[in-house]
């Protein structure tokens, strides 16, 4: 799939890595849990450009720290970009969610993160991917009862709702008027969350997504290729460092550790980077 701008990524990341050489291993020295105060220091520390050969089993960071995923099953590669299975299999005829996924692993894809590099901690923070969800019938599946009435299809999270550190994630909206959206959302210890929107893109068309937590101009922000969609103002906001069991790693492709099939992600994403 074509990145927004036209420019390779692989490029982007060899330009990055070159302007950033007379920093060299001081780099983790320089930086902290907290991250750089506003996105305009921010250095591309995760940049996953998912080119891993057809047959693949574990997906590599391109840039600094070296966060490469656990081997994982479920989601295909191709050279290009990774296809995950997400609900696929959890349809009925008449196009209704339905069941349960196989195993809790299947299309998920984990980071480990332990020192937390890939959490927004007390700083700004930015996630950036390109993916074209699966459709049927030309939308999303219809939700099923139960579990499955208000489904909302996780494409990357760190943490979940419960946890003491706060989390973030993007999740695809299945139901409502803001099905076919991307729901970016973020929430710090002690303060509500913040929750912005992209433009739909069911059209079967790949799309970019970008959301930045800015806490110099405070705010949180969603582009749908290029524009902006989707904003959340603050005065302040707290600490992100997610930490409990699901809060240890970077999940890509569903919500960590689920088998509702309405918190799995089923399409293509292209690339993943996150900066701080």
């Amino acid at each position: 799939m074509a990145h927004d701008d036209g420019v390779d990524l692989k490029a982007k990341v060899g330009r990055t890595l070159r302007a950033r050489r007379w920093i060299g291993v001081g780099l983790i020295g320089v930086l902290s849990v907290a991250g750089p105060a506003n996105l305009a220091r921010a250095i591309t520390i995760g940049a996953w450009e998912m080119n891993e050969p057809t047959g693949g089993s574990q997906m590599f960071n391109d840039v600094l720290f070296g966060q490469h995923s656990l081997p994982f099953i479920g989601a295909t590669t191709d050279g290009s970009k990774y296809t995950f299975p997400g609900w696929a299999a959890n349809v009925d005829a008449t196009g209704r969610l339905t069941g349960v996924l196989a195993n809790s692993s299947i299309g998920e894809i984990r980071v480990p993160d332990a020192a937390g590099w890939l959490s927004p901690g007390a700083g700004s923070f930015g996630i950036k991917l390109s993916l074209r969800p699966a459709l049927v019938n030309g939308g999303l599946p219809l939700p099923g009862t139960g579990s499955l009435a208000a489904p909302s299809y996780n494409i990357l999270q760190r943490g979940r709702a419960t946890d003491a550190g706060g989390f973030y994630k993007l999740e695809l909206v299945g139901i409502g008027t803001k099905i076919g959206k991307v729901h970016c959302g973020m929430k710090a210890p002690g303060y509500s969350s913040l929750d912005v929107y992209s433009a739909p893109i069911l059209d079967g068309k790949p799309h970019t997504i970008e959301c930045t937590l800015d806490r110099l101009a405070r705010v949180l922000r969603i582009t749908t290729d290029g524009f902006v969609s989707g904003t959340k103002s603050f005065k302040t906001y707290g600490v992100i460092l997610p930490r409990d069991a699901y809060g240890t790693y970077l999940t890509v492709g569903k919500k960590p550790g689920s088998i509702d099939p309405g918190d799995a992600f089923a399409g293509e994403i292209d690339y993943v980077t996150i900066s701080r």
